[in-house]
């Protein structure tokens, strides 16, 4: 009994950070692979940010397109841009979409994770939570759902926003005290 006592405060440490960063990303992109299937939404907001889009190609004057006005009635450049470089590379098949999707929501997922271990939760709980929020089905719309990427992109800034900036205030965060 103390033997498997042992070995489950072993992985409390934090120094098994990088495990449950990898175990986290390996969960993830298998929970969410699913989606690389699924086509560019014809009926959907994919037509008017993706097919329809005339400013996806990269150039300068579709660059300060997206940096100067709204496109669709909404100012999201950095969205925008992620776009464009999935079209040039992958044109309008949908592996790439989903898979730079996928990718955001791993980075936000990283950064919350990241977060609960500035607030000295420890480790094995802060990658269940983090868990928790990766599977909840809040979450499946905008990682599957291509023109629902500014909700991945606004979500992996804003937890790695708030990661630097408790980081860098040096100040002792313990949700506990």
């Amino acid at each position: 009994m103390l033997k498997n006592l042992f070995f489950i405060k072993k992985y409390l440490s934090p120094k098994y950070n990088t495990i449950y960063i990898i175990a986290l990303t390996i969960l993830i992109v298998l929970l969410y692979s699913f989606s690389w299937k699924f086509p560019i939404l014809q009926g959907w907001d994919d037509k008017e940010y993706i097919l329809s889009n005339p400013y996806l190609k990269f150039s300068l004057k579709n660059i300060l397109e997206f940096c100067l006005k709204p496109y669709n009635k909404m100012y999201t450049p950095i969205t925008m841009f992620s776009y464009v470089f999935d079209y040039n590379i992958w044109g309008f098949y949908s592996f790439g979409y989903h898979l730079q999707n996928i990718f955001w929501f791993i980075a936000a997922s990283i950064a919350f994770y990241q977060i609960l271990n500035l607030f000295r939760i420890k480790p094995v709980i802060a990658f269940l939570l983090t868990l928790i929020f990766a599977v909840h089905p809040q979450r499946i719309e905008s990682v599957v759902w291509l023109s629902e990427r500014k909700d991945v992109v606004c979500t992996a800034f804003y937890f790695w926003c708030i990661f630097f900036y408790i980081k860098n205030t040096k100040k002792n965060l313990n949700l506990t005290s």
